[in-house]
């Protein structure tokens, strides 16, 4: 409740903003259109196959514009690895405020820290300054933030597994063998030595 009483607060004062002071556009509108560039980042060591991540849109309104795809007010896209795509574009025909939210669903991998970071879309169109036809402003911030973001990032943190030590070579394997025959060529001869000392002392 209080989380939805924050964003009408919001947009009420944006409201306001945008009839005061023109706002600079946070993406590109176009045809009154907006897409959203999503970036995941990776650390620590990563699995041998890259991970799926999946980023969604989710609508405050079922009834919003939603990019084409989408079902039930929710947009999903997968990103493999460290990757960055775009959601396809939104496109708007009536004046209003829409407002989204845009997170990243928890992964399986155990040794994975998956980040939780809520993302919240405002769209504003509008009636263009100079009369002619609409135009779009999206804001894009963290949850509970107020800084303007040109897109989504998710920074998912793997554990940092040890690199496997190799065992220190003593010698070249070759050179070991060649030695022992040595040792074992040398004992024979001392035995016989031995043996043949014995018989001469036996006589």
């Amino acid at each position: 409740m209080r989380t939805r009483i924050t964003k009408i607060v919001r947009a009420l004062c944006m409201t306001v903003l945008c009839a005061m002071l023109p706002m600079q556009m946070a993406f590109a509108a176009g045809d009154l259109s907006v897409s959203i560039p999503v970036e995941i980042s990776l650390e620590g060591t990563l699995p041998e196959k890259a991970e799926e991540f999946v980023v969604e849109m989710a609508a405050d309104d079922v009834t919003y514009p939603m990019p084409e795809g989408s079902k039930d007010g929710i947009c999903t896209m997968t990103l493999t690895g460290a990757e960055s795509k775009k959601f396809p574009e939104i496109r708007y025909d009536n004046l209003g405020i829409y407002t989204y939210t845009i997170t990243q669903k928890p992964g399986t991998n155990p040794k994975c820290t998956y980040d939780t970071t809520k993302y919240e879309l405002t769209v504003y169109v509008t009636n263009a300054e100079d009369g002619d036809g609409m135009e779009v402003t999206a804001v894009l911030y963290p949850e509970g933030e107020l800084d303007k973001l040109a897109g989504v990032s998710f920074e998912n943190v793997y554990e940092i597994e040890p690199v496997p030590q190799e065992r220190p070579k003593t010698g070249d394997e070759s050179n070991a063998m060649y030695y022992l025959s040595l040792i074992g060529i040398s004992a024979v001869v001392i035995v016989m030595i031995y043996v043949g000392i014995r018989k001469k002392a036996e006589k």
